[in-house]
């Protein structure tokens, strides 16, 4: 290898560690998501796209303070922040049902 081509490869590897960070923004859609969770899973629509997820797909479901996390296999997650519910009791019923959802759809496939 020349010195230039080291040159170039050195330069093309700092770009693209600079511009990791910004590999967020690039991806991150900016219209309103909307989730709809009902026994089949999730179903999720953003502008013209949409797409569900079966809770057989689910790895876990997390509570935290501030949000309900809905991990898939694929680790990519569904974040549901307090905001979406109207009360803290319907936060909490909501978690119980789609967790008792979720075990169900995973012990039929045992």
């Amino acid at each position: 290898m020349t010195s230039t081509a080291i040159a170039v490869a050195a330069g093309k590897s700092l770009l693209a560690v600079a511009l990791l960070p910004l590999w967020p923004l690039i991806v991150f859609k900016r219209e309103e998501r909307v989730l709809s969770l009902d026994e089949a899973g999730v179903s999720t629509t953003i502008g013209k796209k949409a797409g569900s997820v079966p809770w057989s797909d689910v790895a876990r479901i997390d509570a935290r303070d501030d949000i309900i996390s809905i991990t898939r296999k694929n680790a990519n997650a569904f974040l549901v922040p307090n905001r979406a519910f109207p009360t803290p009791e319907e936060r909490v019923q909501c978690l119980e049902t789609i967790r008792e959802w979720h075990r169900s759809a995973h012990s039929a496939n045992s």
